[in-house]
């Protein structure tokens, strides 16, 4: 697998985290708690942090729909192609070539998101259904919510990509679902 480093600037040096890790975690003290007594509060997941990350992850797929879109414009095989972005926010690109077992792809690119210590991604994938062929999109982000998107190739009068759909729901499934390393939480194995 061939992976290749972009500077900050190929993504306008945008954050795709929202807030750091740091800020997302809040100690306080309830009324009537005695001084130097500190209880660590119960944090909820925060909405407007969950609607920042999906759009931070459906810009991402933008993205790799422009690119997608622009190879097959070229004469470029769209897919398989990703992007990854570290916690220091850098990018870089990876493409599953030459292999021909999904599963071992998988287990791939699981080790290189681990090596390198991926917090975000999109992939770019192809697929057929119902007879027609299409090009995936699915991203994902360490806090765990996942956007999908596909496009349709479209072969006549020149090959082209149709308008770009994102598919708005909480469930998805499949190999290429939850490529991310996850830390364990009680209770699961």
């Amino acid at each position: 697998m061939a992976f290749t480093e972009f500077p900050r600037q190929l993504f306008g040096g945008a954050s795709f985290f929202g807030q750091p890790k740091a800020a997302r975690r809040v100690d306080s003290v309830p009324l009537g708690t005695p001084p130097g007594d500190r209880i660590k509060a119960f944090v909820m997941a925060d909405a407007s942090q969950y609607f920042r990350v999906q759009a931070k992850l459906r810009e991402l797929i933008e993205r790799a729909s422009s690119a997608a879109d622009a190879n097959v414009h070229r004469g470029i095989k769209p897919c398989p192609l990703g992007f990854a972005v570290r916690p220091n926010v850098s990018v870089f690109a990876f493409e599953p070539k030459n292999i021909e077992d999904n599963d071992a792809v998988v287990a791939l690119i699981r080790t290189l998101f681990l090596q390198h210590n991926v917090v975000c991604y999109v992939l770019t994938l192809g697929a057929v259904s119902e007879g027609k062929q299409y090009v995936l999109f699915s991203a994902e982000d360490e806090s765990g919510p996942m956007v999908v998107g596909h496009r349709e190739v479209i072969m006549r009068p020149a090959p082209h990509l149709g308008p770009l759909e994102i598919i708005d729901s909480n469930f998805a499934e499949g190999r290429f679902v939850g490529l991310l390393p996850r830390q364990a939480t009680p209770g699961m194995q």
